[in-house]
């Protein structure tokens, strides 16, 4: 039995199979400088959207010589361009993010082209639902006469 360490949508980061060992969240504030009479003034002007790094390790010459399905997984996650939940097996929910980015390294190939380890940083971005604030404010039709 593996131990889930977080679940990216239906993708779980797993010890001994694909574990990710740092996760890193970035938090911006939106300020803005006017001009004002004898100097300037700040103005904080709400919150950009979180920014999360996640480095990974998949070990594929010990799952099943070879195996790089989990690669692919997390690819065609990517792929859907969708929001997805991030959660923590200790019960954090981070939220909702969108993969920006998936940069990987083979590391040590073998004699039959499987590296030994893919090292991977996944770039998440933040997903602050405009689309479903926009349905929420979309007025009931008409009724017709």
């Amino acid at each position: 039995m593996t131990k889930v360490l977080m679940s990216l949508g239906d993708f779980e980061f797993e010890i001994g199979k694909n574990a990710f060992s740092t996760l890193e969240r970035s938090r911006t504030y939106r300020v803005i400088e006017s001009d004002v009479y004898g100097g300037s003034s700040l103005q904080h002007t709400g919150r950009a959207a979180d920014s999360i790094t996640l480095d990974a390790v998949i070990y594929p010459v010990w799952i099943e010589e070879g195996n790089l399905e989990s690669l692919k997984k997390i690819k065609s996650t990517a792929d859907k361009a969708e929001p997805l939940i991030l959660l923590s097996s200790g019960g954090e929910n981070f939220g909702r993010y969108l993969i920006e980015k998936i940069d990987e390294s083979w590391v040590n190939l073998t004699e039959t082209g499987i590296p030994e380890k893919i090292e991977l940083k996944i770039s998440l971005r933040e997903f602050q639902g405009y689309r479903e604030k926009q349905k929420e404010k979309v007025k009931p039709e008409r009724k017709k006469r």
